[in-house]
């Protein structure tokens, strides 16, 4: 799920913020780095990679789809991918003054905040709630205006699908007490001779057991 911060910046509108945070060099002349533990829920890592390969590393990519930063800006130097199915991990190993410099930062003294590298980095993203598109009850595409609409037509399908849960469960309820009851009713009769099933053939014996009543039971 979404670890990331949910901001609201309008009356049906959210920010959906990722997460990343910088850490200083060891030591003097050595890089930074840069950690982006989470992104928007529908960005992708992949195409983030790429964005940030073409606009602020420092080799030209072939045939890429945005324009260069420029070569101060440049601060990617490498990365390392520790991406888990539930989790997200990128480390950018960046030259700290260009770092700085992309992100608006020019004081020494001044720290590189997560609010300027989710801008830099783009691992934000905005949403909007009055203008959804889904599939309805029917498997239909359609528009709801709110999530209150979302909910008020999926409530009386909901309720409905609890019936049908509700009548299913009473129904294998049944068919297990009916079951246990024939077993209890068969072993009580056996036990007191009322009933033998010694030396005789399948047939008999379902024939002896119609006799008595005992329903029939489906194989399961």
């Amino acid at each position: 799920g979404f670890e990331g911060e949910v901001e609201r910046i309008g009356p049906h509108s959210y920010r959906l913020r990722g997460f990343a945070e910088y850490f200083e060099p060891v030591a003097k002349g050595k890089p930074g780095i840069v950690s982006v533990t989470e992104i928007g829920p529908t960005l992708r890592t992949d195409t983030l990679r790429e964005a940030w390969k073409e606009r602020f590393g420092p080799v030209e990519v072939k045939e890429s789809k945005r324009r260069k930063a420029p070569d101060a800006h440049q601060f990617l130097k490498d990365e390392a991918v520790f991406n888990t199915a539930t989790k997200i991990r990128i480390d950018l190993t960046v030259d700290p003054d260009k770092l700085r410099a992309a992100c608006g930062v020019t004081s020494a003294k001044r720290k590189v905040t997560c609010e300027r590298l989710e801008k830099v980095l783009g691992i934000s993203e905005t949403v909007s709630t009055t203008n959804v598109h889904m599939f309805d009850a029917k498997m239909c595409m359609r528009r709801f205006a709110t999530p209150e609409a979302v909910m008020e037509h999926f409530f009386r399908h909901r309720m409905e699908a609890y019936d049908r849960r509700k009548a299913h469960q009473v129904a294998q309820m049944r068919e297990r007490v009916k079951e246990l009851s024939n077993r209890a009713r068969y072993s009580t009769m056996v036990h007191d001779g009322e009933l033998s099933v010694v030396k005789k053939r399948v047939a008999d014996r379902i024939a002896d057991l119609e006799a008595f009543g005992f329903d029939k039971m489906l194989p399961k």
